[in-house]
């Protein structure tokens, strides 16, 4: 069972709810293109095959993390 946690922004003197979005905006962003570059990684079959298979895994860990990170946003 996967629970989804959603936040609502409430609008009030020391928040600006515009700015919490855009930063989201930009955490997500920057997390998509995390996980692309980890995927171009890991695709390349030179990478995987010539890295030491913890540098490897580590790999695989931060994707699996990023993944996770951006889920947790959307």
């Amino acid at each position: 069972m996967i629970f989804r946690n959603s936040v609502e922004i409430l609008e009030s003197d020391g928040l600006d709810p515009a700015a919490v979005a855009g930063r989201l905006d930009e955490l997500r962003n920057r997390l998509r293109g995390e996980v692309k570059r980890a995927e171009g990684k890991l695709a390349n079959d030179g990478f995987v095959a010539n890295a030491p298979a913890e540098v490897v895994e580590a790999e695989r860990e931060k994707l699996e993390r990023y993944r996770a990170e951006l889920d947790e946003l959307d």
